[in-house]
């Protein structure tokens, strides 16, 4: 039996079909009709003709159009695609970016604003197109955009400028603006994402995201700029920029798997201020004007930390070969400052100043120009980076000034400026790999500081010979020692541990210590000495210095061969080329080993109460041990006890040295030295002694070593 179905019933069903395809609100632009979409031959009017959750396809072609997204829509998304009408049904296909064009330039010689203007219109999605040609041109807001102190107009030559939360920016090309490719400011308006301070991060929601995308060849100061809380800027590719590539600021921003090359302007990323939480990870940076990666929080009117950033897993190449230190473009690392404002340290792989709390891990740096990693700030990690010729400094930690002032004779024995370390504290440099430092591998100040674990291979492989003019005075490291392959200046409760340095062109460690342990660290192949160190109440003890002394040096007129020769000792033998130069005060020096080095394994200088025991100096060139100053009290500027100073040297081991074993230089300005059962033969002298000491129980190859004593004929005093 046949069933009917009423001609009424099927005009409802259809008339329902007709309202339901009406109301799907896709809507097509293209030069001529789509069957089944509403068409429009403008952008711009389809987006006038749109409701809330739209989307508009647009056909491929190239539109000449500046488009503006007011703030009375929300969801709104335009794409490139194609749409069809098949069986009734409206299918729509993505088209891929080079096949949809938007140019912001109707009249190419006149500027006339961004490609799309996103007016505080919320969760607007823009893809698969190609946006081009942006020239500079004022754009008046809404009346709530006067918000921040930010009145219209404002002047944006954005292909894409949006002052709408969540903006989703996805498979989009950015070519050939003359500002940004892409900029999304939520400061400019009213939006509670942008509701974040200096100092705190907010909770606020708000969002934003650019990815998928080719920004390529745009001049503005960044190529993409977002100002917007919980950002994510991933996976882009953003080449040839005349600025520098990403700008973030606002809170948790994810800035990762981004190809950034060639950005010759500025930073390839920096993370402002108020980017508190920001993750920088797994991008690949290639060849940036000034800095591969900056993180710095806020200092203009007080001290605001950048809180908790995390920097790892980034490739970063080739950055800032184009500073031109003569003219002043870029700070003189050899004399004058090497920070240089708030952008951090130009031609530095990374550079995080003003931060708590940071990682900065796992990331590959390879050709900067200055330095690899610059650190400013505390109780943040560096770890298990890999830096290959890192330009002048492989890793610099704490004040970005300390170098120079190394440089400049500045630091003296004594105790801490305070306030020149209270925000460089407690901050970790473990793990990391340099190689091929112009000067010094791993620079380090503050307190609490840790150092541990790393090797430092071929530094300061450029040794810069100049004037030291005026004596020395203990404790006080002159300048031409600063290259080395640790520079440290570490304070109360720091360690320095497990580190080695290879093939150094100068020094193996230079330290500057106040309250700190020295221990299990090994240089090895180095041009001058193995540690230069001066250290205040603290442990040096397991560490070793062998062959230094090596045989080449490059001085700015070519490279001078260190050779043994008569009528005098060649460049670096006189007074350097020693395993361990150490100048100590109330401190414990134990179970060190200087082997095998060209000049001393160790000359000591002390004050205060000091132990060297159970030590080890054997096959070195020169002296074993040489006691050169013993003072009788703390004469420098350190706060401790004024008294007779006393040097404990017990229980060492002293043999096979080519000159002396033991050498009591003297005079010892009244300390007194008690040398006490130490073993000290086959030496050339196993003992000798021109000062005031105490000999006991002392084991020498030769008769009475503990009664009498020659003059030190190998030692010769050095200048005042």
């Amino acid at each position: 039996m046949k069933r009917h179905v009423p001609f009424i019933a099927i005009a409802l069903l259809m008339s329902l079909f007709l309202v339901t395809v009406a109301s799907a609100a896709v809507r097509c632009v293209s030069a001529l009709p789509v069957a089944g979409c509403p068409s429009y031959t403008t952008i711009q009017n389809a987006v006038d003709a749109s409701g809330s959750g739209d989307t508009i396809v647009v056909t491929p072609g190239v539109y000449y159009e500046n488009v503006t997204i007011p703030g009375s829509l929300s969801n709104l998304t335009i794409q490139g695609g194609r749409a069809v009408l098949s069986f009734g049904r409206l299918s729509v296909t993505l088209a891929t970016p080079d096949q949809v064009v938007v140019d912001a330039r109707p009249q190419f010689e006149t500027c006339s604003g961004p490609a799309f203007f996103i007016d505080q219109a919320k969760n607007t999605t823009i893809k698969n197109l190609t946006v081009r040609h942006a020239c500079s041109e004022e754009i008046y807001f809404s009346p709530s955009h006067s918000a921040y102190g930010q009145p219209p107009p404002l002047y944006s030559g954005a292909n894409i400028f949006s002052t709408g939360d969540f903006t989703k920016i996805d498979k989009v090309n950015s070519y050939a603006s003359q500002e940004e490719g892409v900029y999304i400011n939520l400061m400019s308006g009213n939006q509670t994402s942008a509701a974040f301070t200096n100092s705190y991060c907010s909770t606020a929601p708000g969002g934003a995201l650019v990815q998928n995308s080719v920004i390529i060849g745009n001049q503005g100061e960044y190529a993409v700029g977002v100002i917007a809380n919980n950002a994510i800027i991933q996976t882009n590719s953003i080449w040839n920029n005349a600025g520098g590539g990403i700008f973030v600021e606002g809170c948790k921003p994810i800035v990762k798997a981004n190809d950034l090359r060639q950005n010759t302007g500025y930073d390839c990323i920096h993370v402002c201020g108020g980017s508190d939480y920001a993750q920088v990870t797994g991008n690949s940076i290639y060849e940036c004007g000034q800095t591969g990666i900056v993180a710095h929080g806020y200092d203009y009117d007080g001290f605001y930390p950048l809180v908790s950033p995390t920097i790892s897993g980034n490739t970063i190449r080739g950055i800032g070969g184009y500073i031109n230190l003569v003219t002043g473009t870029a700070p003189n690392i050899l004399g004058a400052p090497i920070f240089s404002g708030p952008s951090g340290i130009f031609g530095s792989g990374i550079s995080a100043y003003m931060v708590a709390n940071a990682a900065i891990s796992s990331n590959n740096i390879a050709g900067t120009f200055i330095l690899g990693i610059a650190l400013d700030g505390y109780n943040s990690a560096v770890s298990n980076n890999t830096l290959t010729a890192p330009g002048f400094v492989g890793i610099c930690a704490g004040g970005m000034d300390f170098i120079s002032a190394v440089a400049s004779g500045n630091k003296n024995a004594g105790a801490p400026n305070v306030s020149q370390y209270q925000y460089n504290y407690g901050n970790k440099i473990t793990g990391n790999k340099v190689e091929g430092a112009i000067l010094v591998g791993i620079a380090a100040e503050g307190e609490g500081l840790a150092v541990s674990s790393n090797s430092v291979m071929h530094p300061a492989y450029l040794y810069l010979d100049y004037q030291y003019n005026g004596g020395r005075t203990y404790g006080q490291i002159p300048p031409q020692q600063m290259y080395s392959g640790y520079l440290i200046d570490c304070y109360s409760g720091g360690v320095i541990d497990r580190n080695t340095v290879t093939n150094s062109g100068w020094n193996g460690f230079v330290i500057h210590a106040y309250q700190c342990n020295i221990t299990g660290n090994t240089a090895e192949n180095i041009t001058n000495t193995g540690f230069y160190a001066a250290i205040y109440g603290a442990t040096m003890s397991g560490n070793t210095a062998r062959y230094c002394g090596s045989h080449t040096l490059i001085y700015p007129e070519g490279i001078v061969e260190k050779t043994f020769q008569q009528g005098g000792p060649p460049p670096g033998i006189g007074y350097d080329s020693n395993g361990f130069d150490l100048y100590f005060v109330d401190s414990f020096v134990s179970r060190n080993t200087a082997e095998f080095n060209t000049g001393r394994g160790f000359i000591l200088y002390t004050d205060g109460v000091n132990n060297f025991a159970s030590n080890i100096s054997r096959k070195n060139y020169r002296t074993g041990v040489r006691l050169e100053y013993v003072g009788g009290g703390n004469t420098e500027a350190y706060a401790g006890p004024v008294g007779v100073g006393t040097l404990n040297f017990t229980g060492n081991t002293i043999t096979d040295n080519h000159g002396e074993g033991i050498a009591n230089f003297g005079p010892n300005d009244g300390g007194i030295i008690k040398i006490l059962n130490n073993t000290a033969q086959r030496n050339r002298t196993d003992i000798c002694n021109e000062g005031d000491a105490t000999f006991t129980g002392n084991i020498c190859t030769q008769p009475n070593c503990n009664t009498i004593q020659p003059e030190c004929d190998l030692e010769i005093p050095l200048p005042d």
